[in-house]
C-alpha cells in the first residue's frame, strides 16, 4: 500500500502541538475524523496507529459512540499486544471518556485507575496529568467534588512541574469549571482569569473564554457574560468549531428565554440547532430540542412543550446525562401541572 507521508505528517503533528484534551485545534471534527481515518489506511507504526485510534474515539464519543468504543477497544488492544504502556494509558482514558459521557462513573473510573496506575509505573508526567484530569473531570460530574478537587489539583502541580504554559492554563480552567460546579462563582472566575493570563492558544483560548461567559451568566454578571460569548464565538467560527458554537448560542439563548425575549430565544435556539446539526452533535441535537420545549412551556404552550420534550427523550436516553434529565424532568412536570395533569 502506497504511503501518503505528507497525510501521515499532518496527522502525526497535530498529536504533537495540540493538547491532549483537543485534536481539532483549526478543523472541524468531521476534517480531523476524516483525515485520522485516511491516515489509518496507511502503514503507520503500531505506536502512531493506537494515538490516532485513541484520538477517533475521543472525537466521535458524542456523535457515534458505538464507534468510539470500538475505536477505544481496538488501540488498547493493539498497545497490549505491542507493549506500548504508554498507548494502553491512552487507550483508558479514552475508554474512561466514553463511559463517563454514558453515565456509568464507576466503570469509567475503573478504565481511568488502570491508566494511572501504568502511567505512575513509567514515571510519566505527561501521562499522570492526563489520566488526573480525567479523573477529576469523571469526580465532577458524579458528583464527588471533593475527590474531583483532589485530581484536579494533582494535575495543576504535574502541569506545573512540566513548565507548560497550555497545561497549566487546561489545569487552571479545569479546578475553575470545578467551583462553578460547587456553585462558587468568584472562585471559579478567579482560576479561569488566571488561565486567560497564560494566553492559551487556539481551541483551549475559546474554551476558557466560553467557561468565563457561563460563569458569568450564573453569578448574573449579563454584560460580562455576553462580552465573553460574543469573544468565544469568534474564536468558534475561526477554528469552525460546531460544537462549541452550539454552546454558545444554546446560552446566549437561555440568557434572552430567561429575559422574556422569546423572539430573540427562539433565533439562537435555531443557531444551537443548526451548529448541532454541522457537528453531528446528536446530543446537543437533543439538549437543544428540549431547550425548544422549555421556551414552548414559557410561552404557555404547555401541549407543545410535552410533545417536544416527548420527542426528545427515545432518541436520547442511552446516553442522557444528569442535567439533561433534570432538564426533561422539568419541563414535563411544569407543562403536566399546568395543565391540570
Amino acid at each position: 500500500m502506497k504511503h501518503d507521508w505528507r497525510l501521515i505528517v499532518f496527522i502525526i503533528s497535530m498529536m504533537i502541538i495540540v493538547p491532549k484534551q483537543s485534536m481539532a485545534q483549526s478543523l472541524t471534527d468531521k476534517y480531523a475524523i476524516d483525515s485520522i481515518q485516511r491516515a489509518l489506511m496507511t502503514p503507520v507504526h503500531d505506536t502512531i496507529r493506537v494515538q490516532m485510534l485513541t484520538h477517533l474515539s475521543k472525537l466521535t464519543v458524542r456523535i457515534a459512540q458505538e464507534k468510539s468504543e470500538e475505536y477505544a477497544q481496538t488501540a488498547l488492544g493493539l498497545a497490549v499486544q505491542k507493549d506500548d504502556k504508554y498507548g494502553a494509558v491512552l487507550a483508558y482514558i479514552a475508554l474512561a471518556n466514553l463511559l463517563r459521557s454514558q453515565g456509568k462513573t464507576n466503570d469509567a473510573l475503573e478504565q481511568a485507575f488502570r491508566g494511572l496506575a501504568i502511567a505512575e509505573q513509567l514515571h510519566r508526567d505527561d501521562a499522570i496529568l492526563d489520566v488526573c484530569a480525567m479523573i477529576g473531570y469523571i469526580y465532577r460530574y458524579a458528583p464527588n467534588f471533593v475527590e474531583s478537587m483532589n485530581f484536579y489539583v494533582r494535575a495543576l502541580r504535574v502541569s506545573e512541574k512540566l513548565k507548560d504554559n497550555q497545561k497549566i492554563a487546561t489545569a487552571l480552567n479545569d479546578v475553575g469549571t470545578l467551583y462553578f460546579s460547587m456553585g462558587n462563582y468568584s472562585r471559579g472566575l478567579q482560576f479561569a482569569h488566571q488561565a486567560l493570563a497564560l494566553k492559551p492558544k487556539g481551541e483551549l483560548y475559546g474554551s476558557v473564554l466560553l467557561d468565563l461567559a457561563i460563569t458569568h451568566q450564573a453569578a448574573e454578571h449579563n454584560d460580562s457574560s455576553m462580552y465573553y460569548y460574543l469573544r468565544s464565538e469568534e474564536i468558534f467560527i475561526a477554528n469552525d468549531d460546531q460544537r462549541r458554537l452550539s454552546v454558545v448560542y444554546n446560552n446566549i439563548a437561555e440568557f434572552h428565554r430567561m429575559s422574556k425575549n422569546f423572539t430573540l430565544a427562539r433565533s439562537y435556539y435555531d443557531k444551537a440547532m443548526k451548529a448541532c446539526i454541522a457537528s453531528h452533535d446528536e446530543t446537543g441535537a437533543i439538549e437543544v430540542q428540549l431547550s425548544y420545549a422549555q421556551l414552548a412551556s414559557d410561552m404557555g404552550d404547555h401541549s407543545e412543550a410535552i410533545r417536544i420534550a416527548a420527542d426528545a427523550f427515545p432518541k436520547g436516553q442511552n446516553f442522557f446525562m444528569r442535567e439533561t434529565l433534570a432538564l426533561f424532568a422539568g419541563v414535563m412536570s411544569t407543562s403536566y401541572e399546568a395543565l391540570g395533569n
